[in-house]
């Protein structure tokens, strides 16, 4: 199955579009500097997905958070991440600040079913590695192609041409 491109701005609803263009303005900076997130509003984060032969790799940018901090749970076709940054020195008086602390989450739609037995997440360096493998029902099979003449492995009658039928009662008759 072929990934699709997904368009992180098409997975955001409006009011999510126009709460992200004021709140952090065009260029990352905040249009409204006094502007506060609602208590338990959830900061969005950035993801990249690639497609793997076997799954799914998903990489996500977590400066200065450890693994406890993260949590991960699949439900269906849903992948879905959330965690807290925690404040560092908040009595400072900051010139800049652009790093938010609080809740953060983001759902991500998965193309495919996923195998929750063989999920691995690690986190090193600020960045979160999430590897999915498809499930055994979307991973591709292959055929073993077996001769007329391997019969015994068989469950039951094999389909054969006429010709081959007729070979068969000849060889039984002799």
């Amino acid at each position: 199955m072929s990934m699709r491109r997904m368009d992180p701005l098409g997975m955001m609803t409006l009011r999510d579009a126009i709460d992200r263009l004021f709140g952090e303005g065009i260029f990352g900076r905040s249009l409204f500097p006094g502007r506060m997130r609602s208590l338990g509003e959830e900061q969005w984060v950035p993801v990249n997905i690639f497609e793997l032969p076997e799954g799914l790799m998903i990489i996500v940018p977590m400066p200065g958070l450890q693994a406890n901090d993260v949590e991960l749970s699949v439900a269906g076709n849903v992948l879905t991440l959330r965690g807290r940054r925690t404040p560092g020195q908040e009595d400072r008086d900051y010139l800049v600040k652009e790093w938010d602390y609080g809740p953060y989450g983001r759902t991500v739609e998965l193309p495919f079913p996923v195998d929750t037995d063989h999920i691995i997440a690690t986190l090193d360096n600020g960045v979160l590695t999430v590897n999915l493998r498809k499930s055994a029902a979307v991973m591709p099979k292959r055929i073993h192609v077996r001769s007329a003449e391997d019969r015994s492995m068989t469950g039951g009658e094999t389909h054969q041409s006429p010709q081959g039928l007729e070979r068969e009662k000849a060889s039984k008759s002799r």
